[in-house]
């Protein structure tokens, strides 16, 4: 197997101690493992070593190994990205939203009137961004028929449970509720 060798020259004890913080405290994992690499690389490890140690390509490290030397402090963290271009155009998403206020209970239907309008599946996630930029509320419906009842009904149903649960304390009959 072939050692690919590269190290970090030496590191002055600021820049350790600002490493070692990062292996420490810093809440990301690719901040602190290319952190420890630069210090276990300033140490005498290699990049062979390095790629067994973090089970990463020698590419990776030496990519870690140049941006410390490139960058610095600076170059331990991810670089901000644009992330995927959308599905759907401005006029696509403005038939999302109009069909999103035609049914706004209906996020599936949306979902399918979508695909069948536009010829493009957009997940649930997708939809809610949507409707969330049009500062639209997203949330979930309570399915309660309260309004609905009859409250004479509700009361005397109520008044009956009550007896049978106390004939029940009382042992003269067995309640079962399901």
């Amino acid at each position: 197997m072939k050692t690919h060798t590269r190290f970090i020259a030496k590191l002055k004890k600021k820049e350790k101690n600002t490493l070692n913080n990062l292996v420490n405290n810093s809440s990301s994992s690719r901040i602190r493992n290319r952190a420890h690499a630069v210090l276990l690389s300033s140490e005498g490890k290699n990049t062979t070593e390095l790629t067994e140690i973090f089970g990463v390509h020698y590419q990776t490290i030496s990519a870690w190994l140049d941006r410390w030397d490139n960058e610095g402090i600076q170059g331990m963290t991810d670089k901000s990205r644009s992330g995927a271009p959308s599905k759907l155009t401005d006029s696509e998403k403005k038939i999302v939203l109009k069909l999103l206020v035609k049914h706004p209970h209906s996020p599936k239907l949306v979902l399918t009137e979508v695909t069948r309008k536009l010829g493009k599946t957009i997940s649930h996630w997708i939809l809610r961004q949507i409707a969330k930029s049009e500062n639209m509320s997203w949330k979930r419906m309570r399915k309660s028929l309260k309004s609905k009842q009859d409250k004479k009904k509700f009361q005397t149903a109520k008044r009956e449970i009550k007896k049978l649960a106390k004939q029940h304390q009382e042992g003269e009959i067995d309640l079962v509720f399901f």
